[in-house]
């Protein structure tokens, strides 16, 4: 299941809960082999209302951004890297971009938190809530305290 559109984490859970309820009626699975949450963030000059790369930058913790800032290179065309932590439950996947699309720079948080193997499929809705915590925790982790703002959802939008 996936949405580009993004309202309010509830309506996720919701449109969830009907997607897990009509795989169980039609298909009874047994497990699960890889089950997951991912959150893709793309902060843009528009989205962000930063003016330049350099402010888009600024808004995310230094150890995320410092390979794009050095002085080795004026202005990279892209950067990719990931890192993988797993905790008792699970892996989180962090992938961080730094890309342009149609000459327009953009920073990309990628945040997969997933688990692997015969996984049982019961508490479906618990274990999302876990996972979106975790994702939540590792995005306020990202981003510097005064830049919260600006990504607090928009009620009614």
């Amino acid at each position: 299941m996936a949405t580009k559109d993004y309202s309010h984490w509830s309506d996720f859970l919701s449109d969830l809960s009907m997607v897990e309820k009509t795989v169980q009626e039609l298909f009874q699975p047994a497990y699960g082999t890889r089950i997951g949450l991912r959150f893709i963030n793309k902060f843009t000059r528009k989205n962000t209302g930063c003016e330049t790369v350099q402010e888009i930058l600024n808004l995310f913790r230094s150890e995320l951004t410092y390979l794009i800032q050095v002085d080795a290179w004026d202005e990279p065309n892209e950067m990719l890297s990931q890192i993988v932590i797993e905790d008792n439950h699970a892996k989180l996947a962090l992938r961080i971009r730094f890309g342009k699309e149609q000459k327009e720079p953009f920073f990309l948080l990628d945040f997969d938190y997933f688990e692997e193997g015969q996984i049982g499929l019961d508490n479906l809705a618990s274990r999302m809530e876990r996972y979106h915590s975790c994702i939540y925790d590792a995005f306020r982790w990202c981003v510097k305290d005064e830049s919260l703002a600006r990504f607090q959802p928009e009620m009614g939008v």
